[in-house]
């Protein structure tokens, strides 16, 4: 009782009622004890390798969610245009003009960040398709139609051989001419 008084008197002075500290350190003790006694372990996770049609479905609704991401940007950027122009014409606060631009701006940035990682998505589902994991099973479920039309009709688009950027010919440059 010396020791629990003690600790009442240090720990819990704004109480200075031998009962009520006992009450609160046998509390505090509990929760303490209690915590310790009954922790619970994480199930071990097996080392198997991820289910093909699992990983089809995921990359297939990343695809479809990507798609919807860049459109949404996309039409984002033509209404915020739209309401500029039509706060640059009825002469509003320079300041919100302003800072409506660099609404724009980030609006601007966000279309080819969002059309990038689209392309890696649709990259992503055209390496899975061509690999060994796609199985018989898997040609048969109900998200291989759904991939397969995907990328037919989006991976024109968004999918390219490479860049198309021209070369110039250094032998036909002159002596101090710039390329």
């Amino acid at each position: 009782l010396a020791q629990i008084e003690y600790l009442c008197y240090n720990n819990f002075p704004f109480r200075r009622d031998p009962q009520h500290c006992i009450q609160r350190i046998s509390l505090f003790c509990s929760c303490q004890f209690s915590h310790s006694n009954h922790t619970k372990t994480m199930p071990i996770r097996k080392n198997e390798p991820p289910n093909p049609d699992r990983q089809l479905m995921i990359k297939t609704k990343t695809c479809e969610r990507l798609l919807k991401e860049v459109s949404f940007y996309k039409n984002e950027v033509k209404e915020n245009e739209e309401k500029l122009a039509e706060m640059k014409a009825a002469n509003e606060d320079p300041y919100d003009i302003k800072k409506f631009e660099e609404v724009l701006g980030e609006s601007y940035m966000m279309v080819p960040d969002s059309t990038a990682r689209l392309k890696q998505a649709l990259e992503d589902l055209s390496l899975f398709l061509d690999s060994d994991e796609v199985t018989d099973d898997v040609k048969t479920s109900e998200w291989f139609p759904k991939a397969t039309a995907l990328l037919a009709k989006e991976g024109d688009q968004y999918l390219t051989s490479g860049d198309t950027h021209e070369e110039t010919k250094l032998d036909d440059l002159k002596e101090g001419e710039a390329f």
